[in-house]
């Protein structure tokens, strides 16, 4: 990056542009390649030289994005390889602001970019118009929203450039991803999916680290705890509480966090280990908690600070994801509040041939997870897909497929439902995305041996392949 008065001069001139497009009808007059311009200078004003830049940069097979930049020089090398950062440029016309299809399509293209083969080191995703930008993490196979629509108007493009530079992380000190499993509707199989997917992560790495995932499970139904029960474990009488006090006192240590955990683990303390080995970590349910709901609020200014979401990120410091168990009826429940508005990202689940199923989430997307959006000003939380859960190669697909575009159909506006097609619909053929129905998936809540049936049973596991592959490969 050059002297503070060039910085500046490059600030001004993104600001300018954006303000003269911004003007009656001078958006049509911009182009991508003058957006190509400013995203030079942007990255310039982000600290990266024009060396560690390629434009464009093959992501894969026959996939090309506007650019590619490395936060550090390599010195093995000339070839340009590993970029940390990506970047994806659209004319001024394509305006991101009223979230249109057009916003939509940018938002998939780029994600599809980050899943390139060459795109492996990648951890940062932007889409740039030179009107507004985004930021995006990546994290294994997963990209999520972690900044709103950002302006880069003369108002707003100084707050702009510092929440990129605070957000974007060049070294390797990055949190994990918190994964809320959810639908306002129960017995949907929200507790077996969290556990089970919990488990298929640990046994993976993700790309850049040498071991396995460190994974935490949290069961916030304190009410019901059936995450803890199917951990074989017994409820705790205040450990919850003791952490959320101590956050909100400003008073939590690593160790505090470290006693509140136990594991769940198949992996004997001598003798050989098992097949399929796994250790994760559980933050079980809080009877103390359940006792005192109503006072949850209050005592931790929930509806303002948004307690488990900044416990979670504390605790994401020592893990790689961290799977959230959240109970239902998100109106009535604080813990379903909190279980949603603590995640980065939410995985929704629903039930084959369900209707109540579908319409409960296709409600809580429009109605509960933009309000949250709109309190967080991160771009969180983010739905991912829903997965239809039990599905049988027996039954029809019409009956769901019907019951998701009434549900489509019935949004209130253009923009609403574009959002829920992203959600219900895996890809622009309108597939939608399924865990088969095993017995033996029933018994990952519990069987005679203690463990979860991915553990024990290849078709468990194998049912959950094609979800395991939207977070690893």
């Amino acid at each position: 990056m050059g002297t503070s008065k060039q910085t500046q001069s490059l600030i001004n001139q993104i600001a300018q542009k954006c303000e003269y497009w911004e003007k009656d009808q001078n958006v049509y007059e911009g182009s991508e390649k003058e957006v190509e311009i400013l995203t030079l200078h942007l990255l310039d004003i982000l600290g990266i030289s024009q060396e560690n830049i390629k434009a464009p940069y093959q992501c894969g097979a026959s996939k090309k994005v506007d650019f590619a930049a490395k936060f550090e020089s390599s010195v093995q090398t000339s070839t340009f390889a590993k970029p940390d950062l990506i970047i994806e440029c659209k004319s001024p016309s394509i305006s991101f602001t009223d979230e249109t299809k057009k916003y939509a399509d940018t938002v998939f293209q780029l994600q599809g970019y980050l899943r390139g083969i060459k795109c492996k080191s990648v951890s940062y995703g932007i889409i740039f118009n030179g009107l507004n930008v985004q930021l995006f993490r990546k994290h294994g196979m997963l990209s999520y929203p972690i900044s709103p629509i950002l302006s880069v108007n003369q108002k707003n493009i100084s707050q702009t450039i510092k929440y990129l530079q605070q957000n974007i992380q060049t070294n390797n000190n990055k949190r994990g991803t918190i994964i809320t499993v959810w639908n306002n509707k129960g017995g949907v199989g929200k507790t077996t999916i969290a556990q089970s997917l919990a488990i298929l992560l640990n046994e993976k790495i993700t790309y850049g680290n040498k071991e396995k995932n460190r994974v935490l499970l949290v069961d916030y139904d304190h009410n019901q705890g059936d995450l803890t029960a199917n951990c074989k474990m017994d409820p705790s009488e205040g450990e919850t509480k003791r952490l959320l006090d101590a956050d909100y006192l400003k008073k939590l240590t690593t160790e505090d966090i470290n006693n509140s955990l136990h594991s769940f683990t198949n992996i004997p303390v001598k003798g050989r280990k098992p097949r399929f080995s796994f250790e994760v970590k559980v933050l079980r349910a809080d009877q103390e908690l359940s006792r005192l709901s109503s006072e949850y609020i209050k005592d931790f200014a929930a509806n303002e600070r948004l307690a488990l979401r900044k416990l979670c990120l504390r605790m994401a410091k020592n893990f790689d994801y961290i799977v959230i168990d959240a109970p239902p009826n998100y109106e009535q429940s604080i813990f379903s509040k909190e279980a949603v508005s603590a995640a980065d990202c939410i995985l929704p689940v629903a039930l084959y041939q369900n209707d109540n199923s579908i319409r409960n989430y296709a409600r809580a997307a429009i109605d509960h997870i933009q309000s949250t959006q709109k309190i967080r000003k991160d771009g969180g939380p983010y739905s991912l897909g829903i997965w239809f859960n039990r599905w049988r190669s027996t039954w029809i697909a019409t009956v769901t497929r019907n019951s998701v575009k009434k549900q489509i159909d019935a949004a209130s506006n253009t923009k609403n439902q574009i959002e829920l097609k992203r959600i219900f619909y895996k890809n622009k053929g309108r597939e939608l995305r399924k865990i088969v129905e095993t017995a033996d998936i029933a018994r990952s809540i519990m069987d005679a041996k203690g463990l979860p049936g991915v553990v024990r049973f290849i078709r468990a596991r194998s049912a959950f392949d094609f979800l395991l592959n939207e977070f690893s490969d």
